[in-house]
C-alpha cells in the first residue's frame, strides 16, 4: 500500500511576504525594474499574483517598498559610524569597511542601486530620495570633526562621497567579473574585499589628511 504523501507546512503570512521580499529582491537586481514580470515573481514564490498585489498593491509598490527598506538600513548603519565615539580618522576608515561590509551582506543593493542609476532614479520615491542625502552631511561632519582635531585640511564631502561610494559599488558590483576572468585565466585580479577596502582607507585618508607625507597607520 502506498505510503500517503507528504503535505508541505503550510507558509505563514509572514512567511510568505517575506519570501516574495527575497525573490522580487533577486529579481529586481538580476533583470531591473521593466525586465521583472509579476508571473515571475509570484511563480518562484509560490504565491498567486492575487496575494503579491494584496501585500505592495503593485510591482512598483512592491520594488519602492523593498529600495526604501533596502536604503533605510544602509543609511542606519552609515550614520552609526558618523556618530560613534572616535576619531575623525577612525571614522573615515571605518566609513570605508562599513561601505564595504553593507554591499557584501546584501549584494542584490549595489546592483539594484546602479540599474537605478542608469534609469536615473525614476523609480525612487521622495521618502527613499530624502535617506539618499544623508551621506553627504555624514561626510561633511567628519571632515569638520578632523577639522577640529587639527588632523584634516579643506575637503569637498560630495567628492569624497563619490569617491568612497562609486568605488565599492563598482568593485563590489563586479565580483561575478573578475570571478570569470580569474576562472578565465586572463588575469589574477584581488578577490577578497579586505585588500580594497585598506587600499581605500588609505587613500581618503591621505587625501584628507593636512600632512599626508607623515600619515598615521590605521591597521
Amino acid at each position: 500500500m502506498r505510503a500517503p504523501a507528504r503535505q508541505r507546512p503550510r507558509q505563514t503570512p509572514i512567511a510568505k511576504r517575506q519570501l516574495i521580499l527575497r525573490v522580487a529582491r533577486e529579481e529586481f537586481a538580476a533583470r531591473g525594474f521593466a525586465g521583472t514580470r509579476v508571473e515571475t515573481l509570484a511563480r518562484k514564490a509560490r504565491v498567486n499574483k492575487a496575494l503579491l498585489y494584496y501585500y505592495f498593491g503593485s510591482k512598483l509598490g512592491l520594488y519602492k517598498h523593498i529600495i526604501h527598506d533596502d536604503v533605510d538600513r544602509f543609511s542606519s548603519r552609515m550614520r552609526e559610524v558618523a556618530e560613534a565615539a572616535a576619531t575623525a580618522e577612525e571614522k573615515i576608515a571605518r566609513w570605508v569597511e562599513a561601505l564595504a561590509t553593507h554591499f557584501t551582506d546584501e549584494p542584490t543593493l549595489p546592483l539594484m542601486m546602479l540599474r537605478e542609476l542608469a534609469d536615473g532614479g525614476s523609480h525612487l520615491d521622495a521618502e527613499t530620495l530624502r535617506e539618499l542625502t544623508i551621506f553627504v552631511p555624514l561626510l561633511r561632519s567628519l571632515i569638520e570633526q578632523g577639522q577640529r582635531e587639527g588632523v584634516f585640511g579643506q575637503a569637498d564631502p560630495i567628492t569624497l562621497h563619490f569617491m568612497l561610494m562609486g568605488s565599492t559599488l563598482f568593485f563590489t558590483a563586479n565580483a561575478p567579473i573578475r570571478r570569470r576572468i580569474r576562472q578565465l585565466g586572463y588575469a589574477q585580479p584581488p578577490m577578497e574585499i579586505a585588500p580594497f577596502v585598506n587600499h581605500l582607507q588609505h587613500v581618503a585618508l591621505r587625501s584628507l589628511r593636512k600632512d599626508p607625507d607623515h600619515a598615521h597607520s590605521i591597521d
